[in-house]
């Protein structure tokens, strides 16, 4: 059985030949010119070298990656360029299977095989006395240190991956283990070994390359992408924002100097719930007259500037009383969530009259929440409201 293994997924290219029981060639070329314009000299290279054609070929082997996007893909083609027109079966490898093949440990440690991956990340696999233990994957250099560390007092390092990063591996893992370089880009002889030992032949139909990672191309309209949806969703999040505040209604607040702490404690609060506030008064604890406070703030209502209103004096009741003196105010005192949802939802008031002196701030919060989330319910209730503005009409007149 021939079995002819290549490899191109790194920067050495490599072409192993066996004919069942032993190498008959093995070759790995590192220069400058790219994979597809050596790896085919190394096919012929090798098939001179052993005496053969194509056609004494029984078999191929591939890496299929974890690798350089490129080389993996001039590999896979190549093989089923050659595999198909013949109907040869072709093992599909690792290349850190080949790397471990390569490393050819007789030592006894477990090996973590890897290759570079770009970014301080790398493509690697865990191995223990010939079995794998940890599957291809790829993760950041020194996380996978940490890993190998927790679990291994000892480990062999090999792999391209290994030469870059031993610095880092060395300085997090005193019981790591490098293998010799000349072992780091695998060869013809480990693509073979791979192959008979975790490959298994399958149709040159289903041969493809393997990446564990997406192409930086790929990666980059990614994040485009990633960034653009980020963006719609930040501006969505904005609108939907702005349009909530605005269903919410400004909220004009009010009060005299009993009301004036609860009125700036509610002005917090309201602001970090998202409502838009006015606050028309007073500003400090100096003695002053309700009634004055109570218009003003009806002024911001009944021009439209505000939708509902939290005027505040000692009790709640002379401010209330004052402000139900003007046409179109619906001024209700509240004491529970309970009074403050009814009052909202039956008598749709628009103005909620609290008591400085009488409520912690705390309760006068989440009556303010319950009266300004609450909404009118209409029907009967709006007969009895409409009543109620017939009678404002009548005193008018």
């Amino acid at each position: 059985m021939t079995i002819l293994g290549i490899d191109t997924s790194g920067l050495a290219a490599s072409v192993g030949l066996y004919d069942g029981e032993k190498m008959l060639a093995d070759i790995t070329l590192i220069h400058e010119r790219t994979h597809s314009e050596k790896i085919m000299e190394a096919v012929d290279k090798a098939l001179k070298l052993s005496g053969l054609s194509i056609k004494d070929v029984d078999e191929y082997a591939v890496v299929c990656g974890p690798g350089s996007f490129t080389g993996l893909r001039i590999g896979t083609a190549c093989v089923k360029g050659l595999a198909q027109p013949e109907g040869k079966k072709v093992y599909k490898l690792s290349s850190l299977d080949v790397i471990y093949e390569c490393a050819n440990v007789q030592n006894g440690l477990p090996v973590c095989a890897m290759t570079d991956a770009g970014r301080q990340e790398v493509y690697c696999a865990v191995y223990e006395q010939g079995k794998k233990v940890l599957d291809d994957t790829y993760m950041d250099v020194a996380e996978l240190t940490e890993k190998i560390k927790k679990n291994y007092e000892k480990a062999l390092f090999t792999g391209d991956g290994m030469i870059k990063y031993k610095a880092i591996i060395s300085s997090i893992f005193e019981g790591a283990v490098f293998a010799d370089k000349s072992y780091a880009y695998g060869n013809g002889a480990a693509v073979i070994r791979a192959a008979l030992e975790f490959g298994q032949a399958e149709d040159a139909d289903g041969i493809c390359p393997v990446y564990l990672k997406k192409p930086q191309a790929e990666r980059v309209r990614d994040a485009a992408k990633k960034a653009n949806e980020t963006a719609e969703k930040e501006e969505e999040n904005t609108e939907r924002m702005r349009e909530t505040t605005m269903s919410k209604g400004k909220i004009v607040l009010a009060c005299d100097h009993g009301g004036y702490e609860l009125k700036e404690y509610l002005k917090k609060r309201l602001i970090r719930s998202e409502y838009e506030v006015a606050d028309v008064g007073c500003h400090n604890t100096d003695s002053v007259d309700y009634p004055d406070y109570a218009e003003y703030g009806a002024e911001k209502i009944l021009s439209g500037e505000c939708k509902f209103g939290i005027f505040i004096c000692g009790t709640g009741i002379g401010i209330s009383m004052s402000a139900n003196k003007i046409n179109g105010i619906r001024a209700a005192v509240c004491t529970s969530g309970f009074t403050a949802r009814a009052a909202r939802a039956h008598n749709n008031a628009n103005v909620l009259c609290l008591g400085g002196r009488v409520l912690g701030n705390e309760l006068a919060y989440s009556i303010s929440k319950s009266f300004l989330e609450a909404q009118f319910e209409g029907g009967r209730h709006e007969r009895r409201v409409d009543k109620m503005a017939e009678i404002e009409k009548k005193q008018r007149k």
